[in-house]
């Protein structure tokens, strides 16, 4: 699994955003910022059913193919299933629904979102009058079921590994110890300000790669920050450089996103040099902030994983 992929959540959001919804159809586009992606270096691609970006992921692969600009092999593609489909048979309908799209037979990962499950129905936000979600069921841990139809998937070769997402180390634990097979990977926000020191340690404890999404916090308040610019100036590279090479130095892959080219490959270019133990020090001292996507309407899950944390 390579240390850096790109992230394809919000691509092209803010052209749709006044329709209320980040989750847009320009499919074209979106291959061709995939495309440039993938010419830029990025061999690890994340998406998501929920995305809605996996036809035009589909696109880009196809092309790149085509071209010659990659082989499949080279390619580390992973996926998310989505939490309207946790009971153990629809995990399987979900994740075929985004190989078809992808136009793949396999992916490299396939992730459960969120531990928090929803009703099985076709809204992918299914609501009480109250604007909650509605779960699946009414009980703690229900993710364990979706995590045995994530074994069957990757048994049946849809997925050479599996892993989750936005899961606490108390959830890590449940599956670890319901199952023989153990998450591959948990993705989660980490960045200075929420750096996940406990959830990195128990991630290196028990042999799960941490990855981390919003690795720039989605470019709010990080890259102005004086100490990351410092950093910085000393090894001629950007605060976002220094940021992602902060995680990758500790272990933790980050996928990055930017639709410019420029960004693109700056994002990339963390691998030619290395912080000191010092500057290292001096992140990991960064005052922490909250997290920025907390799944609000899911609170009052039973699965809600945030409930115990720093948020």
């Amino acid at each position: 699994m390579p240390m850096e992929g790109f992230g394809c959540w919000r691509i092209n959001y803010d052209r749709v955003w006044s329709l209320g919804s980040w989750l847009f159809n320009d499919n074209q586009r979106a291959a061709r910022v995939l495309v440039e992606a993938i010419k830029s270096g990025y061999r690890y691609i994340d998406s998501a059913y929920f995305y809605n970006i996996e036809k035009a992921v589909g696109y880009a692969l196809r092309y790149a193919f085509r071209h010659r600009i990659v082989k499949r092999e080279d390619m580390f593609v992973a996926t998310k299933v989505w939490n309207n489909y946790h009971s153990r048979d629809r995990v399987v309908f979900g994740l075929n629904k985004s190989l078809n799209d992808l136009g793949l037979k396999y992916v490299d990962l396939a992730i459960i979102h969120w531990p928090t499950g929803f009703e099985d129905a076709d809204n992918v936000f299914p609501m009480y009058w109250n604007m909650s979600n509605i779960p699946r069921v009414w009980r703690k841990n229900a993710f364990v079921e979706t995590w045995e139809g994530m074994v069957d998937a990757q048994r049946q070769g849809m997925a050479k590994a599996i892993g989750v997402s936005n899961f606490n180390i108390d959830q890590l634990q449940v599956l670890m110890d319901s199952s023989r097979v153990k998450p591959a990977v948990n993705q989660v926000e980490c960045n200075p300000y929420y750096n996940q020191k406990e959830m990195l340690e128990f991630c290196k404890r028990n042999g799960i790669v941490m990855t981390a999404y919003s690795p720039l916090r989605q470019g709010y308040d990080l890259l102005d920050d004086p100490q990351l610019r410092r950093i910085g100036r000393r090894h001629n590279k950007t605060a976002a450089q220094v940021a992602l090479r902060w995680n990758t130095q500790r272990g933790v892959a980050v996928i990055p996103k930017s639709e410019r080219r420029r960004r693109m490959r700056e994002n990339i270019d963390i691998f030619d040099f290395e912080l000191t133990a010092d500057e290292m020090q001096t992140i990991n001292s960064f005052r922490q902030l909250p997290k920025l996507l907390t799944l609000g309407t899911a609170r009052s899950h039973p699965d809600y994983p945030f409930k115990d944390q720093f948020w």
